[in-house]
């Protein structure tokens, strides 16, 4: 019985499973800042000034811990369907988007194929419902994408939309014969993916991308990161210096600079304002704003690079709101704490 790969690429997280006569497995590919193993490798990449490539939970450590000593990449799926984006200079070596996406493909292969002790070269690949409303971009994506694939070592490819995927899980439950009219969802980190697709218990067509099942498909741009961000904004970032107001004399004021506290809703932004300019202009404004104390947090937190732990916090919270009406959100420095209660219909 042939073993065949299933890959989930993903704008924030990236998953393998092995199908293995039938018996389905998810294989741990990451492991966590503790140590424990994860169903899911992030997809990231930071290369380091030896041209060294880390991916996953490592990437991120090593930006973190030292983001001055290389090159950190996330949200590489999002370039797929970008025109304007041929290839990007790295330590003086030229990489495509599809080298990118190999590197990341690549590492799911080889630990998937630690599990099963040979050489796979049969995936089911994931892809979206819609990578762009523009066709050629649409294209464009796919091609991209079965391009990583094939570098990954992958030389037979089966494309499925991924909310299908759930909707032929949930039609393993129905009896035979059954049918019912469903509404699957897609969540992901960057975008949400939305099907109405008829489904048959019992179905063992052999046509399993189900076009001819699928009553309608459609998608927006926005995901996991995106609420992430907005909960980061609305409720930490004024401990940081966004609504700060500037005085600007004569009993004038302005607001500190968007290209400032902008950088707060991507943790992954943060070290850009380690620019010796910007440091200057904090230090400089220090004595002219209404609440300096939150230009000495925004220094500090620059310093210690730690919104990671900021924003994986607020993730936490965001999930644990799934199954409670409430949770606490906890982040304590030297000088001071955030503390507060988020409620899930706020």
């Amino acid at each position: 019985m042939e073993i065949i790969f299933g890959v989930d690429f993903g704008t924030t997280n990236s998953a393998i499973a092995i199908n293995d006569g039938g018996r389905v497995r998810v294989v741990s590919v990451d492991t966590d800042n503790e140590g424990k193993p994860l169903d899911i490798l992030r997809s990231a990449l930071f290369f380091d000034r030896r041209r060294k490539v880390s991916v996953g939970q490592e990437a991120v450590r090593k930006y973190v811990e030292d983001c001055t000593d290389g090159r950190f990449m996330r949200s590489i799926k999002t370039l797929l369907p970008m025109e304007v984006f041929t290839s990007t200079q790295v330590w003086g070596e030229a990489y495509k988007v599809e080298d990118l996406v190999a590197i990341i493909l690549t590492n799911l292969k080889h630990k998937a194929e630690r599990e099963v002790g040979k050489t796979i070269n049969t995936a089911v690949l994931g892809r979206p419902v819609m990578f762009s409303t523009n066709p050629g971009e649409e294209q464009l994506a796919e091609d991209r994408l079965r391009s990583a694939a094939s570098l990954a070592g992958f030389n037979k490819i089966v494309f499925q939309f991924e909310p299908i995927a759930a909707a032929l899980a949930f039609e393993s439950t129905l009896g035979v014969g059954e049918k019912k009219t469903v509404l699957i969802g897609d969540f992901g980190g960057g975008t949400s993916d939305f099907t109405v697709i008829k489904l048959t218990g019992g179905n063992v067509s052999s046509n399993r991308d189900r076009r001819s099942d699928i009553l309608s498909l459609s998608g927006v741009y926005v995901g996991g990161d995106t609420f992430d961000s907005m909960l980061v904004w609305d409720k930490i970032a004024h401990y940081f210096g966004r609504g700060v107001n500037l005085s600007i004399g004569d009993g004038g004021s302005l607001p500190l600079p968007t290209t400032i506290t902008h950088k707060l809703k991507g943790w992954h932004l943060l070290p850009q304002l380690r620019d010796r300019q910007i440091r200057g202009y904090l230090r400089e404004i220090r004595g002219r704003v209404d609440d300096p104390q939150a230009i000495r947090r925004l220094e500090e937190l620059i310093d210690t690079n730690r919104l990671f732990e900021i924003f994986q916090s607020m993730e936490r919270i965001k999930c644990e709101l799934s199954n409670a009406e409430s949770a606490d959100f906890l982040f304590e420095e030297l000088d001071y704490t955030i503390a507060f209660a988020l409620h899930r219909h706020e």
